[in-house]
Formats: C-alpha cells, sequence, structure tokens
C-alpha cells in the first residue's frame, strides 16, 4: 500500500515575546486558512494551519506544548489510526 503523505497541520511559533508585544496574554493562537501542503494558489487547500505567539515568561512553554499535544498531535494520531488500522 502506497501512503498518500499525511501530515499534520502546520503549526509555527514565535516565542520570547516581551510584555509590551503581548501586553493581555501570555499565549496566543491564530487560525490561518490555507496555511498548509498545497494551501497556495487557485484552487489551494483550504485547510487551517496555526501561528501560536507566547511571551517569554515561566510557564508559557509548558502551554505551548500541552496546546500542540492537545490540538495537533492527538487530533492527527486519531486520525491516521482510523484511516490506516
Amino acid at each position: 500500500m502506497q501512503s498518500e503523505g499525511d501530515v499534520a497541520p502546520v503549526c509555527i511559533c514565535f516565542s520570547g515575546l516581551t510584555e509590551y508585544e503581548m501586553p493581555d496574554k501570555d499565549f496566543i493562537v491564530m487560525e490561518v486558512e490555507g496555511l498548509c501542503v498545497g494551501g497556495s494558489g487557485v484552487n489551494g487547500s483550504k485547510d487551517i494551519g496555526y501561528v501560536l505567539f507566547m511571551r517569554g515568561t515561566k510557564g508559557t512553554e509548558k502551554n505551548h506544548f500541552w496546546w500542540i499535544r492537545e490540538h495537533l498531535l492527538i487530533p492527527f494520531v486519531h486520525d491516521i489510526r482510523l484511516k490506516y488500522d
């Protein structure tokens, strides 16, 4: 069986931001339509990718990894298992 090249959603992280740059929150998630493999050009994919912004404060890195695990990694693995198992 040939693999289709399954890929988890794209996630770009900007870390180490200051309170001046992010005055209200330690961690912000933005959904971006088309931020995915094959997402550019006419009739490109409309799948969602993510951009994460994080302050450089203690504990923010832990929130970052928790968010990726819960919202990207586990759902991706679950979907792949259903697809190929």
